[in-house]
C-alpha cells in the first residue's frame, strides 16, 4: 500500500531559462498530476519557486533566480547582492 506521507528529502533544480520556460515546467507538473505543495511564489530574497513531489513522496523545489526585493536588498551592501 502506497504511503500518502511525504519524505523529508528535497531536490532543488535551479532553472535558468526564461519565465515562459519556467511556467511551462509548472504546467507539465500540473498536467502530470503531481501535487503542487506550494504554488509559484516570489521570495523577497530573490527566488521564484514552486514545490511539488514525485510519486514516491520526494519533494522537488523548482527555483528560478530573480532580483531580490528592494527592501531585502537594502539590508546588504551592493557587493553582496547577485549581479
Amino acid at each position: 500500500m502506497k504511503s500518502t506521507s511525504y519524505y523529508p528529502v528535497i531536490m532543488t533544480d535551479d532553472v535558468a531559462g526564461t519565465s515562459a520556460f519556467y511556467c511551462r515546467i509548472y504546467a507539465i507538473c500540473t498536467e502530470a498530476g503531481l501535487p503542487i505543495l506550494r504554488t509559484i511564489r516570489d521570495e523577497d530574497f530573490g527566488q521564484r519557486h514552486f514545490i511539488t513531489a514525485d510519486p514516491n513522496g520526494v519533494l522537488i523545489d523548482v527555483i528560478k533566480p530573480i532580483p531580490p526585493s528592494a527592501e531585502y536588498a537594502a539590508l546588504y551592501v551592493a557587493a553582496a547582492l547577485p549581479g
